[in-house]
């Protein structure tokens, strides 16, 4: 998803690619007719329309997620529910080198036995509106007012909180940054970020870690998809900063 600003002052989004998302029927676009495989949505109406913005305020998940609701009230389970985790990585990137998937299968043994992973995702929990997109890259904002484009990415039902930790991630989370990176220092001695990102008491516990850090692993996998780069060391990097080092960066939000 492309997103820009005409010279009449409408905004505009560009899907390329293979259609994978769903349009949300949205009367505020129009679509373009055109020969070209991308499809070009153009707002209605004049609107200085930013896309990718990070970060936005987090209150803007809880309307995000009723409207998609609203408009999508009956979706299938996510995935990995109904599957199981371990084959997550491939799901969101068939292409990924074996090496690096069988990485992320021992992360999540790891993430099971120090986290209890596996018993955490089963638990039985309220569910809502949830895509491993859900934050600045699944929508726009004009002004401080987020803008739901015309399409989003595929949608699924999975627990709440699944909603919650990945707009954390997508929306504040950066890094693992390189031991030797010229910011290191201003990270406090710290290979990861939060930027100003505060959490509630209810968060602070070992069975919310374990799903951040496993979120976190499918955040770094649906980058390194984007990009195509099929033998991503910023995954091993992460994993070995967790698995090996005992570094456990959700907990510097305590």
């Amino acid at each position: 998803m492309h997103s820009g600003v005409g010279m009449d002052g409408r905004g505009y989004f560009v899907f390329e690619g293979e259609n994978l998302s769903i349009k949300t029927n949205n009367d505020n676009w129009r679509l373009e007719k055109n020969n070209s495989p991308s499809r070009i949505w153009w707002s209605n109406s004049p609107c200085n329309l930013v896309a990718f913005k990070k970060s936005l305020d987090d209150n803007i998940l809880p309307n995000l997620s009723v409207e998609l609701e609203n408009m999508f009230p009956n979706l299938e389970s996510h995935p990995s529910l109904k599957y199981g985790i371990f084959n997550e990585a491939k799901r969101i990137f068939p292409n990924l080198n074996e090496e690096f998937n069988v990485i992320f299968k021992n992360f999540i043994n790891f993430l099971d036995i120090e986290f209890d992973l596996i018993r955490t995702i089963k638990l039985p929990s309220k569910s809502t509106i949830y895509s491993e997109d859900m934050g600045p890259c699944m929508i726009g904002t004009v002004k401080e007012t987020y803008v739901l484009p015309p399409e989003v990415p595929q949608l699924y039902s999975a627990p709440k909180i699944w909603s919650e930790l990945t707009w954390y991630i997508n929306n504040h989370f950066s890094g693992p940054y390189p031991k030797n990176a010229s910011h290191f220092k201003n990270l406090n001695n710290h290979r990861f970020d939060w930027g100003k990102l505060k959490i509630h008491n209810k968060l602070k516990n070992k069975e919310i870690e374990g799903l951040v850090y496993f979120f976190i692993a499918k955040f770094i996998v649906s980058h390194e998809a984007w990009a195509q780069n099929k033998t991503p060391e910023s995954l091993s990097m992460f994993v070995k900063l967790i698995q090996k080092n005992g570094e456990r960066p959700w907990q510097t939000l305590y």
